[in-house]
């Protein structure tokens, strides 16, 4: 079984979603920001929820 590459900020954003210091509103500016910092994927693998715009 291959491992799935994340983005380079994937295991932060994990770390501190869990950790309660970062929101979902954290973890969307991370997806919308220019170059992206996480794909909508990983947003959905982190928080469960799809991303929406």
């Amino acid at each position: 079984m291959s491992k799935k590459k994340h983005s380079p900020a994937f295991n932060t954003a994990v770390k501190e979603y869990n950790a309660g210091r970062w929101n979902k509103a954290m973890l969307k500016m991370l997806v919308e920001r220019k170059p992206q910092r996480l794909t909508e994927d990983e947003y959905q693998e982190i928080t469960g929820e799809p991303y929406s715009a």
